[in-house]
């Protein structure tokens, strides 16, 4: 599984206190363009839903959050019934597992996991989201790895006065 995230170039913060959101959301459908334009071009048949998986998701954070700021009167979602007491390494194996199974189809998105994605609760954006690719056999996973190594190619420098 692939996961792609692109910033911009003017992701300036000129205030600590700036807190600043990627979406993605608008990205499926141009990494499925850019894949499909690169099969014809080159003449293949397969088009990028025959290669990859392709979906947006919340960070891994988020939806930890969520789990962690669950009251004990809130009843943990299926399979996530021990969450609290598991190291980080553990809870993000489980996120990783249920996003893979939703990514391929397996099961549709948790409701919690849907309403984290769309609400923080107190009314501020949620928190960015993540383009994921998962190779459909792995020939194609060579594919996935360059569009990565191109998008995140991108380097940047900050200084801070005072």
């Amino acid at each position: 599984m692939f996961k792609i995230r692109i910033h911009s170039a003017v992701d300036v913060i000129t205030n600590s206190s700036t807190v600043i959101y990627t979406y993605m959301d608008g990205c499926v459908q141009p990494v499925k363009d850019l894949i499909n334009e690169m099969g014809r071009t080159l003449g293949f048949t397969e088009t990028a839903e025959d290669m990859f998986y392709i979906g947006v998701f919340c960070d891994n954070d988020r939806y930890a959050d969520v789990l962690d700021n669950m009251s004990e009167d809130d009843e943990l979602p299926e399979g996530f019934e021990n969450f609290q007491d598991m190291d980080w390494k553990e809870s993000a194996a489980l996120i990783e597992e249920k996003l893979s199974d939703a990514l391929r189809g397996k099961c549709d998105l948790p409701d919690w996991m849907e309403k984290a994605s769309k609400d923080d609760g107190w009314g501020e954006p949620t928190s960015s989201t993540t383009l994921y690719l998962k190779a459909k056999d792995p020939k194609y996973k060579k594919i996935g790895d360059l569009i990565i190594k191109l998008i995140n190619s991108t380097e940047e420098e900050a200084t801070r006065d005072g």
